[in-house]
């Protein structure tokens, strides 16, 4: 019976139980071929063994340490003024140990002047700034364009 076989049968099987069961059945296995026997069972039951459970561990830090924005539409509902609709988007920014949000509208798109002027709302009704900001890839600062980074960022930004 090959070593899968065993491994396939047995899936706690400890690796020294087979090589003690090798040194004894296989006259040509050698006692110093213990650790390569180790990492190959331990390589194969990466790829074949059993699955295993995988957990994303998650911190909340807070109230006033993280914060993201980002800028976004609301499909579901359209503004009109005086009788013709509004081409407009939201800022919002968000802490996330507090849920506190702050939105604001955009009526000229994404832009670094948007996102300025959201942050610097959202500071000023908040009453300070907090410890880490993040956002994503905003058209405010970078162009999306398929080179360089340093190419991709806006001057304003």
């Amino acid at each position: 019976m090959g070593i899968a076989a065993i491994l396939e049968r047995c899936p706690d099987i400890k690796p020294t139980t087979v090589f003690h069961d090798l040194l004894n059945t296989e006259p040509e296995f050698k006692p110093n071929y213990r650790r390569t026997l180790e990492r190959r069972i331990r390589a194969w039951r990466a790829q074949n063994g059993a699955e295993k459970e995988v957990m994303f561990l998650q911190t909340k830090r807070p109230a006033g340490t993280f914060a993201i924005t980002d800028f976004t539409h609301l499909k579901s509902c359209e503004v009109t003024v005086q009788g013709e609709s509004l081409r407009h988007m939201f800022f919002h920014f968000r802490l996330l140990w507090s849920c506190y949000r702050f939105v604001s509208v955009v009526v000229n798109g994404e832009s670094c002047t948007a996102l300025a002027e959201g942050i610097q709302g959202a500071f000023a009704e908040l009453g300070g700034v907090p410890h880490e900001l993040r956002t994503d890839s905003l058209y405010a600062a970078f162009r999306n364009l398929a080179q360089d980074v340093e190419e991709n960022l806006t001057g304003r930004f």
